[in-house]
């Protein structure tokens, strides 16, 4: 089994974990090894350690440790779950506020957009506002490429995209998630970095691919795409086509999330 940090920005959360049956965290533990416990807890499938971790972070001191906690907390949050989310967004400060905007697209929950809303009117002409806009499209596109827009016309078009939602559903780039759309992009981006020799590009689908399948993809943004890993690509895409799908649904380390 290859090392992992969790503290180190990467594709996913490391390898994948068995069950452990030993007991959670105490509540009031916020230290680095307790957050691993919790990641390895929720990689076997125990979403039971969600909870635990919504405790982790209320009690955690502002850091790359809270950040990263709530990363994790992204992957795991239901639709439900955003209200906690919201509810930090009220007493964070500023790395935490940009911690939680840049990973809210990952909870593939519509659920994120209103407070990505409220949270624009908060911080317009600062330095958050374009993450937020970003974060906006991402769930729900409105073919935005930088700069202000017209909020009043964006809250319409968003009225009208939450009321053709399938109720439940989880939602990445405006239809249902699926790993199926992503694995497309995924050999799409690929193949375009191979041909013109360039970098992999800044694209969701290595993350979410990595994350959700507890499988890690061979190519990530910044490394070169080379005809072996072009290869090894299209392999690590047979694979995932091997594992049970279901559209709509939202998963963690080959676990499904439960409602």
């Amino acid at each position: 089994m290859s090392s992992f940090n969790i503290f180190q920005q990467g594709t996913w959360f490391g390898e994948k974990s068995d069950l452990d049956t030993t007991p959670l965290p105490a509540s009031d533990n916020a230290g680095e090894a307790a957050l691993v416990e919790l990641c390895t807890r929720l990689k076997s499938g125990d979403f039971s350690a969600r909870s635990a971790l919504e405790e982790f972070i209320a009690h955690c001191e502002p850091g790359i440790v809270k950040r990263q906690a709530l990363r994790l907390y992204s992957y795991v949050a239901r639709h439900q779950d955003l209200a906690f989310l919201g509810q930090q967004l009220e007493h964070c400060e500023h790395d935490e506020v940009l911690s939680i905007v840049t990973y809210m697209p990952h909870t593939l929950s519509p659920e994120a957009v209103p407070y990505l809303f409220a949270l624009h009117e908060e911080y317009e002409e600062t330095v958050v506002d374009e993450p937020i806009l970003t974060s906006i499209d991402s769930l729900f596109p409105f073919g935005y490429e930088g700069g202000g827009v017209d909020m009043s016309e964006l809250r319409g078009h968003f009225s009208g995209f939450a009321r053709s939602l399938h109720p439940g559903a989880y939602y990445f780039n405006g239809v249902p998630a699926f790993a199926g759309n992503l694995t497309k992009d995924l050999l799409q981006a690929a193949a375009h970095a191979r041909h013109d020799g360039t970098d992999f590009p800044l694209v969701d689908p290595p993350i979410l691919l990595s994350i959700w399948s507890g499988e890690k993809c061979p190519v990530f943004f910044g490394g070169p795409v080379k005809d072996s890993d072009f290869e090894a690509t299209m392999a690590y895409v047979s694979l995932l086509s091997t594992m049970d799908w279901v559209q709509g649904k939202k998963y963690f380390y080959g676990h499904e999330v439960p409602a």
